[in-house]
Parts: structure tokens; C-alpha cells; sequence
């Protein structure tokens, strides 16, 4: 006759049967056939030989290691739960390094609800320290879970002793925390763990840097891209180049962005029309005109060619200082570079002559549009 193996949830009663809030059935069961003749293969029939053969003997510090060894090797959960109930019926109390490797067995199944149980009954619950491997698993676990406080309390604990938590379960915590929109703590965990000799995924790094540079927070997110530009083998893309670079120019920080731009240049990295027109703008509103020529310089160098946008923004920066000479300047070069006045650029002028009072020259402007066929626009613009 073929007996049929016990179900993953019959050995999980019974390894957890001694918990009282926690239960899988109503009704007793009747004790497993602890025969080894039932498990899987003869490599393990003889294993559990052998730890049964030490157990007797009183060699129980080698049988725990036998245990803990088909503990890790084991095919399953169901078949780690299996091992464990053979160990406690035998009276052997299991050491850190099996719980560890239940635990990871259960996680890697997909089990990390019995992995919290377990934690909780057997090592938390009988007053037993973790050692650094399981609190890494159960920060790991808890946050699979979504229980981030809980998953802090570990990290935090590891780090108070003098752990350094390995980089899955940093990885772990920050993903959580990323998760929940909890940011300035991911960048507080970020900034400990590097200190703790611990390199984040570089996933991490550009998930926090574009979200802190959308936030305004760009001293915190400068503090992270030169903790990322330090690391061999985590150097910044252009994508976050540009993350930082529209940051800084959104918080007027025109200087900090210009020596980004620089940084960007010398390595040789793609800088695209807009990232130029917008260094443009911000020294333009700064009323830095000269640097704003000196910028349109270097992109004509580059042979990035500058747009209407581009030339509209320093002929608005020139004429808002009423310099309109050198307004024209610009304006009688944009056919030059392949482009021609809009309706925009003879807006910005018309606008300005208008609040100067020079309504003739606002006319000739007016008319040499119509000649172009331009029409002008129905209502005021805010440039």
C-alpha cells in the first residue's frame, strides 16, 4: 500500500500546535508516522539517521547541526517544516542557524506570513536573541509584508549594535519606503547605511534624487548624487544629470546649475536644446544677460542649434532691461540660424515698446507682421 505524504499544512499545525492565537485546524490530529522511511530521498533517510543516532547518544550540539544542513537543502517549506517536526518530537531544541534557514525557506516560498509566526513564537517569544542573519531575513520579511515599522525596529536595532545590514535588506527597506511615498525617510536610511559601508541599488539613487529634485528638497537630493558619484560602478546617468540640472534651474539656483552643466560638458555627455535654453532663462530672469550670450555661444558651438524659444527668451531678457539694440541683434540673426520671427518674438517687442510709450515703433512692428502674414494675437501674453 502507498502511503500518501502528510500536506504542507498538516506539518505546519504541527510545528506550530503550541501557539494558542494561532491555529490551522479546530481538531486534534493524530501524531505523524516519524518512520524516515516516508521522506523523499535516501540521502535524507540517512541524514535523519544519523542526527537520530546523536540525538541518542547526547551529541545533540552535532545533531542540531545535521538538521540545520537538510534544513537548508531542503526541496520546499513543506519539507523544512517536515525536518523541524522531526527534530522536536525527538526533543531537540533547534539553534539560531536552523530557525534562520526555516525562515529563508518560508520567505523564498512565498511563506512570509509563517516566517513572522515563526519568528515571533519560537525566537522573539522564548526570549532568544536573533543573530545579524535572521534579523536581515525578518527586515526582509516584514517588509514583503508591508509592515514597515516593524521592519525599521529590526534595521534600527541592527545598526544600534553595531550591524552593518546586508544590502538585500536595505534594498528591502527602501523599496518599501519608496513605495509609501516616504521619502525623506528613504533618503535618511539611505545616507545611514552608506555611512554603514553599505552601497544602495542604483535604483534607489535615481528614485529618490527625481523624487526629491520634483519636491524642491534639492540640497538633499545634491547630497545623494554626490554620494552616488562617489561610489565605483554607480556613476549617474544623464537622465539624473538632467533630474538635478531642471531642479536647480526650478529653485532659481542658476550658479549650481551652471556648474552641473559644466561638469556635464567636460564628460563629453549629451546636452539637448531645452537643458540650454533653460540655463538661458534662468540667467535671463537673473538679469545676466551676458552669461546668457555666453551660453547661446557655447550651444552654437556645439551645433545645437538654438529655436524660437531660445531666441525669444533673450530677446525678453533684453528688452526687459530695455536694451532693445541688442534685442534687434538677436532678432535680425534668427533667420540666420534657420528660423524667423513668430508671432511671439514681435509680441515680446510690441509689448514693450507699448509700455515704454513708443506706440510708433510698436506700430512698425505691427504692420511689418501683417506684411508676413502673422496674425496677431487676440489678447495679451505673459511671457
Amino acid at each position: 500500500m502507498i502511503k500518501r505524504r502528510p500536506s504542507a499544512c498538516y506539518y505546519y499545525y504541527c510545528f506550530f500546535r503550541n501557539r494558542r492565537a494561532i491555529t490551522t485546524c479546530s481538531l486534534p490530529l493524530d501524531p505523524p508516522n516519524a518512520s524516515i522511511s516516508s521522506l523523499t530521498n535516501d540521502h535524507k533517510s540517512l541524514c535523519l539517521s544519523l542526527a537520530e543516532q546523536l540525538i541518542q547518544r547526547g551529541l545533540l550540539s552535532s545533531a542540531q547541526q545535521v538538521v540545520q544542513r537538510l534544513i537548508s537543502h531542503s526541496s520546499s517549506a513543506s519539507d523544512a517544516i517536515s525536518i523541524v517536526h522531526f527534530a522536536e518530537v525527538r526533543g531537540l531544541d533547534l539553534d539560531l542557524g536552523s530557525y534562520g534557514a526555516v525562515i529563508r525557506k518560508l520567505m523564498s516560498s512565498g511563506q512570509s506570513q509563517l516566517a513572522e509566526v515563526l519568528f515571533r513564537d519560537r525566537i522573539v517569544g522564548r526570549g532568544i536573541d536573533p543573530d545579524l542573519s535572521i534579523l536581515n531575513s525578518m527586515i526582509i520579511c516584514f517588509c514583503k509584508l508591508g509592515k514597515l515599522e516593524e521592519a525599521k525596529a529590526q534595521f534600527d536595532w541592527l545598526l544600534v549594535m553595531g550591524f552593518v545590514p546586508c544590502k538585500a535588506a536595505c534594498n528591502a527597506m527602501l523599496r518599501e519606503l519608496c513605495a509609501q511615498d516616504r521619502i525623506f525617510e528613504a533618503f535618511d536610511y539611505v545616507v545611514r547605511v552608506n555611512e554603514a559601508g553599505v552601497t544602495p541599488g542604483f535604483w534607489y539613487f535615481k528614485k529618490l534624487i527625481d523624487e526629491l529634485c520634483s519636491k524642491g528638497y534639492m540640497d538633499e537630493a545634491c547630497e545623494l548624487f554626490d554620494v552616488m558619484r562617489s561610489k565605483p560602478g554607480c556613476q549617474p546617468t544623464v537622465h539624473l544629470y538632467k533630474s538635478l540640472f531642471y531642479g536647480l534651474c526650478k529653485r532659481g539656483l542658476v550658479l549650481e546649475a551652471e556648474a552641473l552643466f559644466r561638469e556635464m560638458e567636460s564628460q563629453g555627455l549629451y546636452i539637448d536644446r531645452m537643458m540650454y535654453t533653460s540655463l538661458i532663462y534662468q540667467y535671463c530672469k537673473a538679469k545676466k544677460m551676458k552669461m546668457a550670450m555666453q551660453v547661446l555661444l557655447r550651444m552654437l558651438k556645439t551645433g545645437c542649434e538654438p529655436d524660437n524659444y531660445t531666441c525669444n527668451t533673450l530677446i525678453h531678457g533684453f528688452v526687459k532691461l530695455g536694451l532693445f539694440d541688442k534685442g534687434w541683434v538677436v532678432y535680425n540673426q534668427m533667420p540666420e540660424w534657420g528660423m524667423q520671427p513668430d508671432v511671439l518674438t514681435n509680441q515680446i517687442l510690441i509689448s514693450k515698446y507699448c509700455r515704454e510709450g513708443k506706440v510708433d515703433c510698436a506700430l512698425m512692428l505691427l504692420k511689418n507682421m501683417v506684411n508676413c502674414n502673422l496674425a496677431p494675437m487676440c489678447t495679451a501674453t505673459r511671457f
